[in-house]
């Protein structure tokens, strides 16, 4: 997806499955990971990279492991 509307909304469903919290797609949460994800494309250029980058810093947050 390359719409900013649809990749609030998976990173919004992402928190659900990963941190067990259920967020709005314009929560404080979405905006810290969509920001992550941004900075990631930007650097790289590459979506599925980006993706990767942003699964792999929600997976190092410690919420993630009391789920």
């Amino acid at each position: 997806a390359t719409d900013p509307a649809q990749i609030r909304a998976q990173l919004a469903l992402l928190h659900a499955r990963i941190y067990g919290e259920l967020v709005t797609a314009d929560s404080p949460e979405v905006d810290e990971t969509f920001a992550l994800y941004t900075e990631s494309f930007t650097a790289t250029s590459d979506r599925a990279r980006a993706w990767k980058l942003t699964l792999v810093g929600m997976l190092s947050d410690f919420r993630s492991l009391f789920y």
